[in-house]
């Protein structure tokens, strides 16, 4: 509580101090929500950034308000009445629980075009996280060279008593190609499996899988990111 009434209080007084001509630009989304994240792996969130204006945008540095999020994007100039896709990636190591940030996106010239809203809960355990456990939390493909098993796969665990539907909202497939379920049967189980295509095999990397699922309790949509990494390990005499 005292870490987010701290938070609020800084983007305050940031907003006081920096005002902003009227939406210049707009996100396709109202919130980058990783939902729950664990603590051990960076969770990535694409959105759209979309120009209001008629001049042409050229983006300079974003101000997160913390060292664990990144934005990056795919153009740095934003045509007028255009848009650029971004990426939100965070790395909660040392984080745990509710999180909220307000990061603010500046032209070259230190204007301020827009704030993005991100939230995260952040967790160690995930046995503590109902209705829906996955476990493992992270899909670590790693392997020593570029061999080793093409599937690899996490299990989702229903501990209600109602069947819980799912519905992906990203997953980046340059990689592997991914089979994800639709919904959970109470006290069933459901495999997440991932195959890794050629690219996958020969190069490490770092992406995760966002999903939305209905909490039965109180019948709200929450976001789930699984956090998917490879690592290319050298055997010895290599």
């Amino acid at each position: 509580m005292k870490t987010t009434f701290k938070t609020l209080l800084i983007w305050a007084a940031w907003t006081f101090l920096n005002p902003v001509s009227a939406q210049w630009v707009t996100a396709d989304v109202p919130t980058v929500d990783f939902g729950y994240t664990p603590q051990f792996g960076k969770g990535f969130h694409h959105f759209w950034l979309l120009s209001q204006v008629d001049d042409t945008l050229i983006i300079g540095e974003s101000n997160m308000f913390c060292d664990c999020l990144e934005f990056h994007f795919s153009d740095s100039i934003l045509p007028p009445r255009d848009s650029i896709q971004a990426v939100a990636i965070l790395d909660p190591r040392g984080l745990v629980g509710e999180k909220y940030w307000v990061p603010a996106i500046y032209t070259i010239k230190k204007e301020r075009i827009v704030r993005i809203d991100v939230k995260a809960a952040v967790f160690d355990d995930p046995s503590r996280m109902k209705p829906v456990i996955v476990d493992p939390m992270v899909i670590n493909v790693s392997w020593f060279g570029d061999s080793g098993p093409k599937e690899y796969k996490t299990t989702m665990r229903n501990v209600a008593d109602e069947t819980i539907p799912l519905r992906l909202i990203e997953a980046d497939t340059t990689y592997y190609s991914l089979r994800f379920p639709t919904y959970i049967h109470p006290g069933q189980e459901a495999d997440i499996k991932i195959t890794l295509n050629d690219r996958g095999i020969k190069e490490e990397f770092e992406e995760s899988i966002l999903f939305e699922f209905i909490d039965n309790v109180t019948s709200a949509k929450k976001n789930y990111t699984i956090p998917v990494k490879r690592r290319i390990f050298k055997r010895a005499g290599d």
